[in-house]
């Protein structure tokens, strides 16, 4: 609730629904996973998106506002996970199979971190990716990221030592590969685009998934690098 570029973000209407509900859709139709919980802070300010959650039957945890990582350990020790899958609230396109893949290969992998994220060389569009990372990296993280970025992404302690945890990149199919188009939603113009890719899609479909092809299809079309 608290984005800076664009408050309260995740609970404003995205096609007639907040955004929040759109992402937690789509992560209800992953396989592997077997709990989604909302990992929010403690300020008062999530009152709002804690009230819709837990209106929603989404499970809930609050942790610190700026210390990220320590919120992320401590909902995993809450309960009791053995591996943890991020997936951020500013990305209403988060693609379902490919963070079934993407935690299937982890489990196939020696890492303890995986990821689907084109920072880190899969195919994704930017803002549909997702990352996998063990309890005992979370945990050697929060030990040992003392600095302040550490402690607010979550991740980068990992992404700075791989040699002590390995890196599995997750590679989508050629359907679903777009690592140049952008999907992640920050600013009013991202979400006013977001809104209108969903729009014209339920303009013709009735199911709300809304295929990752599909909104990769229409941003290209709507960038002129496919013929309309």
């Amino acid at each position: 609730m608290g984005s800076t570029r664009l408050p309260g973000k995740v609970l404003r209407p995205l096609a007639g629904r907040p955004m929040i509900e759109r992402i937690i859709e789509r992560l209800r139709r992953c396989q592997r996973p077997e709990i989604l919980v909302l990992a929010t802070s403690l300020a008062p300010g999530e009152a709002p998106l804690v009230a819709w959650a837990e209106a929603h039957g989404v499970v809930v945890f609050r942790g610190a506002e700026d210390d990220v990582l320590d919120r992320y350990v401590s909902c995993a020790r809450a309960h009791e996970l053995d591996a943890v899958v991020r997936a951020t609230g500013d990305n209403p396109f988060v693609e379902p199979a490919s963070l079934d893949g993407l935690v299937e290969l982890f489990g196939a992998s020696e890492a303890h971190y995986a990821c689907a994220l084109p920072s880190c060389g899969s195919g994704l569009p930017v803002g549909t990716g997702v990352e996998v990372m063990s309890r005992e990296a979370l945990e050697e993280s929060w030990q040992r990221g003392v600095l302040p970025h550490h402690r607010e992404h979550v991740d980068e302690y990992i992404l700075e030592h791989p040699e002590r945890f390995g890196c599995a990149v997750y590679q989508p199919p050629a359907t679903l590969t777009a690592p140049e188009l952008v999907l992640t939603v920050d600013t009013v113009e991202q979400f006013d685009e977001a809104d209108q890719i969903w729009r014209d899609y339920r303009a013709q479909h009735q199911d709300d998934l809304l295929p990752l092809e599909w909104v990769i299809a229409w941003k290209r079309r709507h960038s002129g690098e496919e013929p309309s």
